[in-house]
């Protein structure tokens, strides 16, 4: 049982999936679900949730030809890209937006494609569905319905054209043969189809009622095609292939008598026309107000004029006896379609003549060389002559020679071409005389170029030079510092070729970084002097190890540079300079009311007791020290000096009880000491 014709108007599968999810990032093809359970996520489920990751994808529905007509399916575009589900050959049924619903419903299945039905689902505002608007000529792409052209090879005559094959394209292939038209009132006004001839014989196209672009018929040559479309009464054609062939003929025709010839019947829109018979009178030939063309040759005999012309027209114009001319009709007169020409005599060499009345004037004017100059055989030849005939040089045999028809050839008996043993092949300026000598042997010629000649290509540029001291040639290899290019032999020094003269002592390097070569001026504290380069460091450069730890200074009063000798009380130990006599120190400190906080000189600490009072200590190196002063400044505190005791003064600071315990204070110490 087929498919075409199920009981129940829909097939029962053996097992119905009711909804399917799908996601996928390429082209998917369904199946029906009806033989076999299908695993996957490519069968046919009344509800069909469908997400693609990339847009333009396709989801194509399975042959038609396998379900029956009524299947449907849902489905919705649960995604963010467009998708377009397809039929089985590729057509489009529908394209689905993100967010779109659409029911697809399977309404005829005598093909593969099989034809659908669709609307959408759940939208505010109905959508028409491109597939479903589209009829014949139309096909859809998307949401858009877009021109297309079925076409139909038609082998056999007559075919006969019917009302489906609207915006069609039939192709004949056949012979001679015949297209019959529908009624045009049957197909009613703007059916139209298209028609092409690619057989071999003429198709003739015949409307069954009214007719075709005014006749009965029209015929389509090999190779042709047209639009052919109704009013709804009669037929038309359009862009109809018109067949290039020229049909021209001939008449011979006689006019004998005078006065006006009209032609007629037979002898109308002829092409040539040979006009014949004795004229009596002035003969003049009526042709019709159409256009045409007239290629007309007089042959008549007396003497009378012969002129062509329309019958109201003034001064045709006349073709002589023995004579042909060609004329053309504009469907008012009879035209001349060549120009007169007019030949000035005699004809310049410019236009094809010789500009010259007489044979002398004529060999003179294309310089053709006159009959009273010869020929003379020159040395070696004989023959010549005049120029009033060809001339023959033939080759004088001499001595030892003898000339044939085809060469010339030395007569081996002849003493002149045996004897040469007085004849030497002496070496000349880069031969070798090795191997040479007279005639009467074969001899070798050997180049002797100093051992150039015994050089091999050396594969790349390369000076030759000879080297005097081992007598021997070769090939000198660039080296360091030099490069060939072409011909040319180039200092190549990493740029320092390519630099110009500075116009001052300057030292060049080479920055590696830039790969480029330049000059180094001197900086600072160096000069040039001829070709040293010296430290030039206000002096610093000329002093003597003072054998001592010293202080390098420069005396700007003299503008010397000298080294400063310890005075009283000053000592260089290491790299320090340290004061032997009197010292003083300043220290100052900042406490928070928090005692974390405080901010305090180094080698200084704070500790704050139980009572409130903070003491502060620093350790110092006393020996030796036999006077100490110490001064306290403590803001909005009293402060305490405790005398030094194991190398430490102690200072005891504490708030004036008028103070809030909290608020932040700083101190100021001064310790002055003098070294024994």
């Amino acid at each position: 049982m087929g498919y075409t014709n199920v009981f129940g108007g829909e097939l029962i599968f053996p097992s119905q999936l009711s909804y399917l999810s799908i996601s996928t990032g390429v082209d998917v093809t369904l199946q029906w679900p009806t033989e076999q359970q299908i695993t996957g996520d490519s069968v046919v489920a009344d509800f069909l949730d469908i997400s693609t990751s990339v847009g333009s994808l396709n989801i194509d529905m399975p042959s038609a030809l396998v379900t029956g007509t009524g299947n449907k399916a849902t489905v919705n575009n649960v995604g963010a890209n467009t998708f377009t589900v397809r039929d089985s050959t590729g057509g489009t049924i529908q394209s689905v937006a993100p967010g779109e619903a659409w029911v697809l419903v399977l309404r005829d299945n005598t093909t593969a494609a099989g034809l659908w039905r669709t609307f959408q689902m759940g939208a505010s505002v109905s959508v028409a569905s491109a597939s479903a608007l589209a009829g014949a000529g139309l096909k859809a792409i998307g949401m858009l319905l877009n021109r297309k052209i079925d076409s139909d090879i038609e082998a056999l005559t007559p075919i006969t054209v019917v009302d489906g094959d609207r915006a069609k394209c039939l192709i004949y292939t056949g012979g001679l043969g015949q297209a019959d038209l529908p009624a045009a009132a049957a197909v009613g006004n703007d059916w139209f189809f298209m028609l092409r001839n690619s057989g071999s014989g003429t198709l003739t196209i015949v409307p069954a009622s009214g007719t075709i672009d005014g006749s009965a018929d029209i015929s389509l040559d090999p190779n042709g095609s047209t639009f052919v479309f109704t009013d709804g009464s009669n037929w038309f054609t359009i862009g109809l292939t018109v067949s290039s062939t020229i049909a021209f003929d001939f008449v011979s025709l006689p006019v004998p008598g005078s006065g006006d010839f009209v032609l007629s019947g037979a002898n109308l829109d002829r092409i040539a026309y040979r006009f014949t018979g004795t004229l009596t009178g002035n003969r003049r030939i009526v042709v019709p107000n159409t256009i045409q063309q007239y290629w007309c040759d007089n042959q008549t005999t007396g003497a009378f004029t012969l002129r062509v012309s329309t019958f109201a027209q003034g001064a045709p114009p006349n073709v002589g006896q023995n004579e042909a001319a060609i004329f053309f009709c504009d469907g008012t007169d009879v035209i001349n379609a060549v120009s007169e020409v007019s030949i000035t005599l005699p004809v310049v060499i410019g236009q094809g003549g010789t500009g010259a009345t007489t044979a002398a004037d004529a060999r003179t004017n294309l310089g053709v060389p006159p009959t009273s100059l010869d020929l003379i055989a020159g040395l070696g030849l004989v023959g010549g002559g005049d120029l009033t005939g060809d001339r023959t040089f033939d080759v004088g045999a001499g001595t030892g020679i003898t000339v044939n028809a085809d060469d010339v050839q030395l007569e081996i008996a002849s003493t002149l071409n045996v004897d040469h043993a007085a004849v030497d092949l002496l070496a000349g300026t880069g031969i070798d005389a090795t191997g040479l000598g007279d005639l009467t042997a074969d001899r070798t010629i050997n180049v002797d170029m100093l051992g150039l000649q015994d050089l091999t290509d050396p594969a790349a540029d390369r000076i030759y030079f000879f080297d005097d001291s081992s007598s021997f040639a070769d090939f000198l290899v660039v080296g360091t510092g030099l490069a060939i290019t072409l011909l040319q032999l180039d200092v190549d020094m990493l740029g320092l070729e390519a630099l110009a003269d500075p116009g001052a002592d300057r030292i060049y390097f080479f920055d590696n970084s830039g790969s480029a070569a330049g000059f180094l001026t001197a900086g600072d504290g160096l000069t040039i002097t001829l070709t040293d380069l010296d430290v030039d460091m206000l002096g610093l450069e000329d002093l003597a190890d003072p054998a001592a730890d010293r202080i390098y200074f420069f005396d700007d009063t003299t503008s010397a540079a000298g080294f400063l000798t310890l005075g009283s009380g000053l000592e260089i130990v290491g790299t320090e300079l340290n004061t032997t006599g009197a010292l003083g120190t300043v220290f100052a400190g900042f406490v928070d009311s928090v005692v974390a906080a405080e901010v305090l000189p180094a080698g200084w600490s704070v500790v704050l007791d139980a009572t409130g009072v903070y003491t502060i200590t620093h350790s110092l190196d006393l020996d030796d020290v036999n006077d100490l002063s110490f001064i306290v400044t403590a803001d909005e505190a009293r402060a305490e000096y405790f005398a030094p005791t194991a190398d430490t003064i102690s200072i005891r600071i504490q708030r004036t009880p008028d103070v809030d315990v909290n608020a932040d204070w700083y101190f100021i110490a001064t310790l002055n000491a003098v070294q024994a």
